[in-house]
């Protein structure tokens, strides 16, 4: 199955208010006696990416009719570069910045699956306030 990608002309996400949280793959289970235990309910977990895009009204309109249409109204996944690792300078092991044989920076490029978590909120975005966020869920591969 093909799923469609998320609009590469909109700008990269701000990292200002940016979070991701992995869920968690373990269990708590009450035994007879000591403490609660951890057990390992899943091996693959999804994580939460919140977003948050400076747009221009087009820019805003193009990605609800992505949203609309594309990704039937959110219910379909999508494909999404990673709004923190796609593009960040690659390193070693000591930190140092990975160059290629006519010394350009090594990119990292990272897509992931995802689903939009929520609703199209249309009314948070105004040309007095145009920075949109939304949610997006990570799908574990």
């Amino acid at each position: 199955m093909t799923y469609p990608t998320f609009p590469t002309d909109l700008p990269k996400p701000l990292q200002s208010g940016y979070t991701a949280t992995r869920a968690s793959v373990k269990k708590s289970v009450q035994g007879d006696k000591g403490p609660p235990r951890g057990i390992l309910q899943s091996r693959m977990a999804w994580t939460t990416h919140n977003v948050s895009l400076r747009l221009t009204a087009q820019q805003h309109n193009d990605l609800q009719r992505f949203f609309i249409e594309d990704l039937d109204e959110g219910s379909s996944y999508f494909w999404m570069r990673h709004p923190v690792n796609d593009g960040a300078a690659m390193t070693d092991e000591d930190g140092e910045i990975l160059l290629d044989e006519d010394g350009a920076v090594i990119l990292h490029e990272q897509m992931i699956l995802a689903q939009w978590s929520e609703a199209f909120d249309v009314g948070s975005f105004s040309a007095r306030r145009p920075v949109f966020s939304f949610v997006v869920i990570e799908q574990p591969l």
